[in-house]
């Protein structure tokens, strides 16, 4: 028995060595644990706030644009979608409260747009591609614009921040107390000066533009310089518009037609019959009219052309005066048209004349494009952010 206690001993001993040994290990191996998610932490947090924000994102030929820029004009456009947001919510909910005849179609209306802003602002790739793209046509822009002679006067670019701030000086027109001859007779008497802006709304304009670019700056990362930039750049977008856009003929092939558009392929036959048997539009009109279940729309289309219903356009340049075409399938029904007059080269609505300009710089926007290199960085999307958004009591259901 007194030879075994020594051996007891020694193992005891033996056994707490090993376990404070383990313990060692376990706390040296769990410090390293720590340390590398230390480690890793700080890793992650300068790659994204320090080293990912330098790099480029997009590059055209060369001239790049860093994460930076894109992220901080990606949050500037998001503001103003949200911006527009609060506008028709406040709408909204006024038509809300109020108990007038029609003002459940105007919620209808107001609500789809806030349902379409609410799913643009929710697919964050959605606007991250349009500022992407978008910031290189600025590029693109900005170098035809220089090879033009275009460029932006210190005066434009001021009444064009003035503009985004809703503040125009020449509306500031003093009220004038007498009475509308007496104001005549002074206007005539006078040569005409430069309106000068009320003190009140000029400083309140002023204001704005601190507590804004304020804003932009600390919450967006959008800087002052940025904004400028920004503005300045619509402002060559559109001098470029007027210059490429400035001998469009204003004139167009046009056709003037009449439709019926009916609910169903049938009753379309049954109408194509009857012209064909009595060849009179009138008389078409004249025994479908009263039908208000079937007959969805009834009347003159106007003056179509390429610009303002191009499809239809397209269908029907070819045919003939008197001509009756289809039944047309649409979204809303069977569409049945009649030809009533053609005009080879008739002036253009001032909506019409403006979609053709629309049509002819995008094709030109179009083709200067393939003169230059554009890349961008392949994980892009990554780095699109998705804030501001939209305050959850203020998102629709």
């Amino acid at each position: 028995m007194a030879n075994n206690k020594p051996k007891q001993e020694i193992g005891r001993a033996g056994r707490v060595e090993r376990e404070a040994r383990t313990n060692r290990i376990n706390t040296t191996v769990m410090i390293m644990i720590v340390a590398f998610v230390i480690i890793g932490g700080i890793v992650v947090a300068v790659d994204k706030y320090l080293i990912e924000p330098n790099q480029t994102v997009l590059t055209v030929d060369e001239t790049e644009v860093s994460t930076r820029d894109f992220q901080s004009r990606v949050k500037f456009i998001r503001l103003q979608y949200l911006e527009l947001y609060n506008q028709l919510f406040e709408y909204l909910q006024y038509f809300a409260s109020v108990a007038d005849e029609g003002s459940d179609n105007v919620m209808a209306m107001y609500y789809q747009q806030l349902l379409t802003l609410q799913n643009n602002l929710d697919n964050y790739e959605y606007i991250g591609y349009n500022v992407i793209v978008g910031l290189a046509d600025e590029i693109i822009l900005k170098a035809e614009a220089e090879k033009l002679g275009i460029s932006i006067s210190d005066q434009e670019l001021e009444e064009g921040i003035q503009a985004f701030f809703n503040y125009y000086p020449e509306n500031e027109a003093a009220d004038d107390p007498q009475d509308s001859e007496d104001a005549e007779d002074a206007t005539e008497a006078q040569p005409e000066v430069t309106p000068v802006p009320t003190v009140d709304l000029y400083q309140q304009y002023l204001d704005d533009y601190k507590a804004s670019i304020e804003y932009f700056d600390k919450d967006l990362g959008f800087s002052e310089e940025q904004f400028k930039d920004y503005i300045e750049t619509q402002l060559i977008a559109e001098k470029l518009y007027q210059e490429v856009t400035k001998d469009v003929d204003t004139s167009a092939e046009q056709i003037s037609a009449k439709h019926i558009l009916v609910t169903d392929s049938d009753l379309a036959g049954e109408i194509l019959f009857n012209f064909e048997e009595t060849h009179s539009w009138s008389a078409i009109e004249l025994t479908y009219k009263q039908d208000d279940i079937n007959i969805l729309e009834l009347g003159d289309l106007g003056w179509i052309n390429e610009y303002n219903q191009p499809s239809l356009f397209s269908i029907a340049k070819d045919a003939e005066i008197g001509d009756v075409l289809g039944p047309i399938e649409t979204d809303a029904g069977f569409d049945i048209i009649y030809i009533e007059e053609f005009n080879p080269d008739m002036e253009l609505s001032d909506e019409d004349l403006e979609t053709k300009k629309t049509s002819i710089f995008e094709n030109w926007l179009t083709e200067v494009r393939l003169e230059y290199e554009v890349f961008y960085k392949d994980d892009w999307v990554s780095r699109i952010p998705e804030k501001p958004e939209i305050p959850f009591q203020m998102r629709l259901q």
